[in-house]
């Protein structure tokens, strides 16, 4: 995980996500709907979408998938 979000940055120093909806299920799962954006390489705009699931026990994230790509404009 470090390894993806240190590239990700890399990339993308300004990212900013915003999660526009989710739902939570009775076994600490939480799925979201995600929405990345931000300068890439040489100034051109990047973005990226889809799902985050994640499993939350003991008030902590225990597991996560992220499901994201790339949005073309």
């Amino acid at each position: 995980m470090l390894r993806n979000w240190t590239a990700m940055f890399a990339r993308v120093p300004d990212i900013t996500a915003r999660i526009l909806r989710s739902a939570t299920g009775d076994d600490g799962t939480i799925w979201s709907e995600w929405e990345m954006s931000g300068t890439g390489p040489g100034g051109a705009a990047a973005a990226f979408a889809g799902p985050v699931i994640v499993t939350v026990r003991d008030g902590r994230i225990d597991w996560a998938r992220f499901y994201l790509d790339a949005v073309e404009s």
